[in-house]
């Protein structure tokens, strides 16, 4: 089964089992799998009302799953427009309470990072909001979804940067210990050849 297959199946089959309102949109993030450092874009140019349940201020669920070979930090950004008329009251057309959350689908159960709403809005004009797990993820699915209130027509769009984890620096002390040892190993070099040139024969 192809890795696009498997995340189709898994991310459907997981949202099933856990009760979740259904994803109204699945996609794959490509490439797939992610197996090295990438810049990944997503976008929706056609979102519309779906099923969602459980709460008035939205009313549609995409689901983007992704699969990882390694370990690799993971960020993302969405942003979707909502533009008001004159009094900013009234929503003319896009999305309003965009939000994003992150899933294991290997390992189903509390949401890696809960849903994360905007914090810093344009007013009147567009919204956006950020996702960043406080680690590395490991390999495995997982899957980005995307909730909010689109009005008539709507649109959101992503990106998700991948990258290796840092290389942890050696303590401050291992150089030093390690150029003690080199010299040790140098002076004990040392003297093992002078000890051959000059024991009797």
């Amino acid at each position: 089964m192809s890795y696009r297959v498997r995340s189709w199946v898994i991310g459907l089959a997981v949202l099933a089992g856990v009760g979740a309102a259904h994803a109204d949109m699945v996609g794959v993030l490509q490439p797939d799998p992610i197996q090295a450092a990438a810049a990944v874009a997503f976008q929706n140019s056609n979102v519309v009302p779906g099923t969602i349940s459980g709460n008035g201020a939205f009313n549609f669920l995409d689901q983007w799953n992704f699969s990882l070979t390694g370990a690799f930090n993971v960020s993302s950004v969405a942003t979707s427009i909502a533009f008001t008329d004159s009094t900013g009251q009234s929503v003319l057309l896009g999305i309003t309470n965009l939000e994003v959350d992150l899933v294991s689908l290997s390992q189903p159960g509390t949401p890696l990072v809960s849903w994360q709403n905007v914090t810093h809005p344009v007013t009147g004009l567009d919204e956006t909001v950020a996702l960043i797990p406080t680690s590395p993820l490991g390999a495995g699915d997982y899957a980005l979804q995307v909730r909010g209130d689109v009005v008539q027509p709507g649109a959101y769009s992503g990106s998700m940067l991948v990258t290796p984890p840092a290389v942890v620096p050696l303590p401050g002390g291992a150089p030093l210990f390690a150029a003690g040892v080199a010299v040790l190993a140098a002076v004990g070099a040392r003297r093992r050849v002078r000890n051959t040139a000059f024991s009797p024969r």
